[in-house]
């Protein structure tokens, strides 16, 4: 008699939780609960011997219990499958996707980390250049010397002000013995460094090399990271420049490092103070919009020349700061809408009180090589000397004592 075939689906025993998926919930079996993640950006998920444990994890990633009904419930706790429909045993509401793939660093364990808070504020978010004042904070701790409180450069929006909160503290802090906790209230910033940057950087070299197999020359258009619905990404000479920063501090200074997202305006002490030192920056002086592809590319070349000293660049350079690329890309509204999470306003006086950004006039090449070439004329040494003291001057001098 023939043996009958074993079942390919056997349960297991076990709880699948998925706190971040397509259907957020409680599973009992690992094929459904696969459903939920395979394709999915960030997904989270994680397997638990008993039910509570499974609702403890959903709970702390953020995601609300929901029940259609009790009778369903009972039901399904003494099932170990789920239904034909796939749906799961306990199932959850879709909270906001927790932009770090890391759990928060617990507030008992912060001395082993170098802590630094971040934040930008900006008045008139989004409006014209004449009417927006954007600053920018670093806060280390109360009177310490490496707090810093800017204006931010450039065009004054919100989110440029958060990312260059974090460039400065990446450019003021030194590699130390602890990983380095960098605190923002920036979601964008977060998830530009482990969601989206990662993403645009990979699909954007597949299409540079796919252009390069057909021997055509990339033009500068290619380059532009582009959002899921075609758009071109805002801020994206300052992310690229943040990420090359990241990745330094990583493969080069051998310094781990982390964004961690608080809560901004409510009562913690180093987000309150960052907050401050923005909005003094703010209030500072127009500073005119800083290189930043010049930067990056000079880091980068730093980074190359230690990996070629390694002996594995390419191997080095291949690993991207954040999660590994998928095919989800965020949409225009996703990251090129500014947040109005630090807006405040000034009022009349302090308005007046500032100086607004004037506009930056470039000198045509030919103009500025005939300033150069005056400059050089008036800057003669000897033009107010004498024949006599000229000729002193070609003579050479005579030893001491010589006769």
């Amino acid at each position: 008699m023939a043996k009958a075939a074993k079942s390919k689906s056997k349960t297991k025993g076990g709880y699948y939780a998925v706190a971040v998926g397509f259907r957020p919930g409680i599973y009992r079996t690992w094929p459904e609960a696969q459903k939920q993640t395979d394709g999915y950006s960030c997904p989270k998920q994680e397997k638990f011997p008993t039910l509570q444990q499974a609702e403890a994890y959903m709970t702390k990633h953020g995601a609300a219990l929901y029940i259609a009904s009790t009778s369903a419930r009972t039901s399904s706790e003494h099932s170990t499958h789920t239904n034909s429909s796939g749906a799961p045993l306990r199932q959850f509401k879709k909270g906001k996707k927790r932009s770090s793939p890391f759990d928060d660093v617990p507030v008992d364990e912060e001395h082993l980390w170098e802590v630094v808070y971040t934040d930008g504020a900006c008045s008139n978010n989004g409006k014209a250049a004449h009417l927006a004042l954007a600053g920018v904070g670093v806060w280390f701790g109360h009177g310490d010397p490496r707090n810093i409180s800017e204006r931010c450069p450039g065009d004054q929006t919100n989110n440029r002000a958060e990312l260059i909160a974090i460039i400065r503290a990446l450019e003021q802090i030194p590699p130390g013995s602890k990983p380095l906790l960098i605190k923002t209230d920036s979601s964008y910033s977060i998830d530009s460094v482990y969601n989206w940057v990662p993403n645009f950087l990979a699909k954007s070299q597949r299409l540079l090399d796919a252009l390069e197999e057909k021997g055509e020359r990339p033009t500068p258009a290619a380059r532009v990271w582009k959002t899921s619905d075609g758009k071109d990404v805002k801020n994206q000479a300052l992310l690229h420049y943040l990420v090359t920063l990241l990745q330094y501090r990583k493969r080069v200074l051998k310094q781990e490092w982390r964004l961690q997202y608080v809560k901004g305006h409510n009562g913690e002490e180093g987000n309150e103070g960052a907050d401050g030192l923005a909005v003094g920056g703010a209030r500072m002086g127009w500073v005119e919009e800083d290189d930043w592809d010049a930067k990056r590319e000079g880091l980068q070349d730093q980074i190359d020349g230690t990996f070629l000293a390694w002996g594995d660049r390419e191997k080095e350079r291949a690993k991207e700061v954040g999660l590994e690329d998928t095919d989800n890309l965020p949409s225009d509204a996703e990251v090129n809408a500014d947040s109005d999470a630090d807006e405040w306003d000034f009022d009349e006086d302090m308005l007046d009180a500032i100086d607004p950004p004037s506009p930056v006039k470039k000198e045509p090449p030919s103009q500025l090589l005939a300033l150069d070439e005056d400059e050089d004329e008036d800057e003669d040494p000897f033009a107010d000397l004498t024949e006599e003291q000229l000729a002193q001057l070609e003579s050479p001098a005579r030893p001491s004592g010589s006769t």
